[in-house]
């Protein structure tokens, strides 16, 4: 628990959400629904922006999707790899 990240009833909009690690390297993102785009929107069912309704004396839980991003330079493993997985 932390009194800094108490919030006051009411209605939020969560834009953008990234996981970071200790080093302060990105390793999950929430993909953003941009209209023209859709390039990685389409791997979750709810991209952000996403409102929450937060009540009075709730805790409130928000599953929030992510996708996993590996800034890995190809050059330190001396091959490329391609992992497909199909998606209707």
């Amino acid at each position: 628990y932390s009194a800094d990240l108490e919030l006051t009833p009411g209605t939020y909009q969560l834009e953008e959400f990234i996981v970071y690690d200790e080093a302060g390297n990105m390793i999950w993102i929430a993909p953003i629904d941009e209209d023209d785009s859709g390039v990685y929107d389409g791997y979750v069912s709810d991209a952000l922006p996403m409102t929450i309704n937060l009540g009075a004396g709730v805790k409130k839980y928000v599953d929030v999707e992510v996708l996993c991003f590996d800034d890995r330079n190809v050059n330190q493993y001396g091959y490329l790899f391609f992992d497909f997985e199909g998606k209707e």
